[in-house]
């Protein structure tokens, strides 16, 4: 543009020779003729400049800046990653794996590419891997957060689907099965990822997330072989040494698997759950040791200060010592940095009972019912995985209000036992909401009492 603005001297009468000479007629017409042309733009310039200006100034501005490529989001991803901020990592890997990332708690965290495009029929397998495996991670930190299992799993069939014969696509497509409770489904999945047709001799994670999904499906001495050879494939990954772990605990080597917990924390300090795996381990009941579990959230609490699970988890630890007036302090921290953690609720409402604080208790259980109840609405949990203390102690918390005039069993405690024998058969749930029962009955006779369901084996103690 600023050539044809330019005064050109290669373009001068003395360059050409014309100052010592006389054009032919053809040429002074047509040269005549392209000047009036210009005369007349550059009029209609100055009549329309306010118009114009903008377009002019567009094209000799500087440049729009480019779009970041899919390694500067990679490389974005895995610096979040490595600093245990997963919600970014998971938008840049998102990005890089050219799907569409929402904001965090959404159904759909990250939506699949077009399933026409290039990058759905052969995903990266690199980048899908660590897509996957960050909002994997990202589910352990907040039951709510359940939600991403769905669209983890997603991303890892398409990644499987699109690559048949990487180990790595089908090993991490084996992973968001396992983690979206499809054990039955991540092991045939898993055995294909460690096939060495697909590369999977020498890839520790296969490995590890086969003992996953082994372990997951009570096939404990498979766990443990598929996770030794995982650790013995790749030291350095937080997968195997945790796979190796859970493999160990439940094939009762306590002392081996905290040594490989306490591994699975160094390997990246600033991820969170590999502490909460540790506290669960050390609140076992074989092990008990709460105050270790206390200095493992106490880690957590100085990676993230704002730690909401945290603080309810440290609450819940303090209780198990029969400290009540700490653990109220740390469930107080939690409901006050998150007012909307159920998990929170509940176990603020535990140590209130404890307290024989019944009136605090059943604000505090009536708060995480209700949080339960827009969580089963959101399909962020089912209903039977609703936190059932805050349905059968806030009914024990009014029977024990109950004082024969103001019918708080008949207004309140029956309705709640009945509810909660609709979503958990746990036999500790039916042997106090029997009791609760019970209780009402001696306060009430007339009260109409369910018909008892046989109770069912206490489920195994989680470990993450």
């Amino acid at each position: 543009m600023t050539d044809n603005l330019r005064i050109r001297r290669d373009h001068s009468a003395l360059s050409d020779g014309t100052l010592f000479g006389r054009r032919r007629r053809t040429t002074f017409r047509w040269k005549f003729g392209l000047w009036a042309l210009v005369m007349a733009f550059a009029g209609g310039i100055m009549w329309q400049f306010d118009r114009v200006q903008p377009t002019v100034l567009a094209l000799i501005s500087d440049p729009p800046t480019a779009t970041p490529s899919n390694l500067t989001y990679t490389q974005a991803g895995y610096t979040a990653y490595l600093h245990g901020d997963l919600e970014t990592a998971i938008n840049n890997y998102c990005l890089a794996a050219h799907g569409v990332p929402d904001k965090p708690f959404s159904a759909i965290r990250c939506a699949l590419p077009d399933l026409n495009s290039s990058y759905a029929k052969k995903p990266d397998v690199n980048v899908t891997y660590e897509l996957v495996r960050v909002m994997v991670y990202r589910t352990n930190d907040d039951r709510r957060l359940n939600i991403y299992n769905q669209n983890a799993e997603d991303w890892g069939h398409l990644v499987a689907a699109g690559n048949p014969r990487s180990s790595r696509a089908l090993s991490i497509y084996s992973y968001s099965l396992y983690n979206n409770y499809k054990a039955d489904q991540a092991i045939p999945a898993g055995i294909s990822g460690i096939d060495p047709n697909n590369g999977g001799a020498s890839n520790g994670d296969a490995y590890a997330f086969l003992s996953d999904a082994e372990y997951e499906g009570n096939r404990y001495s498979d766990a443990l072989n598929y996770a030794e050879k995982a650790v013995s494939l790749d030291n350095n990954s937080v997968d195997a040494h945790i796979a190796l772990a859970n493999a160990l605990f439940f094939n009762n080597q306590f002392s081996s698997a905290e040594g490989e917990f306490l591994t699975a924390t160094k390997i990246n300090p600033f991820l969170e759950f590999p502490y909460f795996s540790l506290a669960a381990y050390y609140l076992y009941q074989k092990i008990n040791r709460p105050e270790d579990a206390i200095a493992a959230y106490n880690t957590v609490l100085t990676i993230d200060n704002k730690s909401a699970k945290a603080y309810t988890r440290k609450c819940a630890a303090y209780l198990n010592q029969g400290d009540t007036t700490n653990a109220l302090g740390a469930c107080k921290n939690a409901t006050t940095l998150d007012d909307q953690f159920a998990e929170a609720w509940k176990w603020q409402g535990q140590v209130l009972y404890n307290r024989r604080d019944y009136e605090d208790a059943l604000t505090s259980f009536k708060k995480c019912r209700d949080l339960e109840d827009v969580s089963v609405a959101k399909k962020e949990i089912t209903p039977q995985d609703r936190l059932p203390e805050c349905w059968y102690l806030g009914g024990l918390a009014y029977y024990t209000l109950d004082d024969g005039r103001n019918h708080y069993c008949e207004q309140y405690a029956l309705k709640l036992f009945n509810e909660v024998l609709t979503f958990s058969k746990n036999a500790q749930v039916v042997r106090l909401t029997s009791a609760g029962f019970q209780g009402c009955a001696s306060v009430n006779p007339n009260l109409q009492q369910p018909t008892p369901v046989p109770p069912t084996p206490t489920l195994r103690p989680p470990i993450t």
